[in-house]
């Protein structure tokens, strides 16, 4: 996990890059997110709108104790 989250805000919508986390992680998170059936923001405004996540649900997946990705 990045020592800081690089949360980012475009005004109406707090989300984070998937791109910036570890490579291990960006793969493992993805999976979560479509396994788990997360929603995503689709921020226009970057570069790869899909490239994008809530924060919370970032949160969420590494505090789950019972993850496969922890161990």
């Amino acid at each position: 996990m990045p020592e800081t989250l690089n949360i980012k805000n475009n005004g109406s919508v707090a989300y984070i890059r998937i791109s910036e986390l570890s490579q291990h992680e960006q793969e493992l998170f993805r999976k979560w997110l479509l396994a788990d059936g997360q929603t995503r923001p689709v921020i226009e405004e970057e570069t790869d709108p899909l490239d994008c996540a809530y924060p919370w649900d970032y949160e969420l997946w590494k505090s789950n104790p019972n993850a496969t990705h922890l161990l």
